[in-house]
């Protein structure tokens, strides 16, 4: 039943609207293929919020498994959807190289669209900009990671520090994306005490600067794609026991995380959605899984199961 459900939700139409804003990604699993995941939000929906999104604020509007993916294999799939759904808002991502080509193509036939960057990986870049001048950065990594091995299972765990969450990254994930970015900022970060957090803190400003100058007075967007992330780590829990098979018909369960399960939602999926209709996309979409390879090369054992015993091993002769 989830995967008629998920599969329902990429299928259903979607309105036909300019003020959708796209959160997109991919998520990997093992072997070659990778899946295109693209969410969306009308704005009005998002600026009504006041807080942080949930998975049921989401609409997936793609969802596409792909072999390869560069930056005109995207912008390919941004035209196609965008012929669907109507040319977003806004584009926001981790800025991955495709990702980020791709946004630039398709900025180029809709310059109003707003491409946007998660404010997470673009702190993370430039604290790793700033902190990589420094021989000692890399040590400190190391002994970090060892202490917390060390500690984590023992009398001294509770010494442990929790991860940093900054009270910066907090403004970002309620208000989002607007004309006043840079001046929250400002009223967020705490005066830096050093020269390298002055230097972090100035190019936090000048990033929050130059996107506030993308926006109109009335604009607001997300500036977290945490939400893709987190429909992308439930995906991945669901795909669990089967990850060592590929990507399976599992991959459904991602879209499925984002349905607010009312009777009626539930009822017209399981209406249009048959198991017919899974196994038919699964066909189309999804390539021959790890095991399916494995039969193929090493043959099926006696009891139709188990592969056979492994080819031997090639005497070349020259």
């Amino acid at each position: 039943m989830i995967l008629r459900i998920g599969l329902y939700e990429i299928t259903r139409p979607k309105e036909f609207v300019s003020d959708r804003i796209w959160i997109v990604d991919h998520t990997i699993s093992i072997g070659t293929t990778k899946c295109f995941l693209v969410l969306g939000i009308r704005q009005e929906h998002f600026r009504q919020l006041g807080r942080p999104l949930e998975h049921q604020d989401m609409h997936v509007l793609a969802l596409i498994p792909v072999e390869q993916s560069n930056g005109e294999i995207v912008h390919g799939q941004f035209k196609e959807l965008a012929s669907k759904v109507g040319v977003p808002k806004c584009i926001l991502s981790d800025h991955g190289s495709d990702l980020k080509k791709g946004s630039e193509l398709f900025l180029r036939e809709h310059p109003d669209v707003l491409i946007c960057y998660d404010i997470v990986h673009a702190v993370s870049r430039m604290m790793q900009r700033l902190l990589s001048r420094d021989d000692r950065w890399d040590d400190y990594r190391k002994a970090c990671c060892q202490c917390a091995n060390l500690t984590r299972q023992s009398g001294m765990s509770h010494l442990k520090p929790p991860k940093p969450k900054t009270k910066a990254r907090s403004v970002v994930r309620r208000h989002g994306y607007s004309k006043r970015l840079g001046e929250q900022m400002r009223a967020a970060i705490a005066v830096p005490k050093n020269e390298t957090a002055a230097d972090l803190v100035n190019a936090i400003y000048e990033f929050s600067d130059g996107v506030a100058g993308q926006f109109d007075r009335q604009d607001v967007v997300p500036g977290s794609s945490e939400i893709i992330e987190s429909v992308i780590g439930k995906g991945k829990r669901l795909l669990g026991y089967q990850s060592p098979h590929g990507m399976t018909r599992q991959i459904l369960a991602m879209a499925t995380s984002v349905v607010d399960p009312t009777a009626d939602f539930v009822r017209e999926a399981l209406r249009s959605c048959r198991i017919k209709h899974v196994a038919q996309w699964c066909q189309k979409h999804l390539p021959k899984s790890i095991q399916a390879h494995r039969i193929r090369d090493l043959g099926k054992g006696k009891n139709g199961t188990k592969p056979a015993q492994a080819p031997g091993i090639a005497n070349p002769k020259f």
